[in-house]
C-alpha cells in the first residue's frame, strides 16, 4: 500500500510536537466540560492526561476553578 498522502516527513516539524503545555490546554478543556456538565468521564479523562503527561493536577484544576469564579 502507497502513502499518498506523504505524511512521513510530520514528525520532522518541531512545531507538531506534543508538549507539556499542550497536554496541560487539554486538561482544561476536560476540567471546563466537567465544571459545566458534572460528567464525571470528563474528570476521569483530565485526570488519566495528567498522570500520563506529567501535568500537575491540583495547580491546574485551582487555575480552572479561579477562572469560573
Amino acid at each position: 500500500m502507497h502513502n499518498i498522502n506523504n505524511a512521513n516527513h510530520l514528525g520532522e516539524f518541531p512545531g507538531l510536537q506534543w508538549t507539556r503545555k499542550d497536554s496541560e490546554e487539554l486538561v482544561v478543556l476536560y476540567l471546563n466540560d466537567y465544571y459545566r456538565t458534572l460528567d464525571e468521564y470528563y474528570l476521569r479523562e483530565a485526570l488519566q492526561i495528567a498522570k500520563d503527561d506529567g501535568v500537575d493536577f491540583d495547580k491546574v484544576m485551582r487555575k480552572v476553578r479561579f477562572q469560573l469564579s
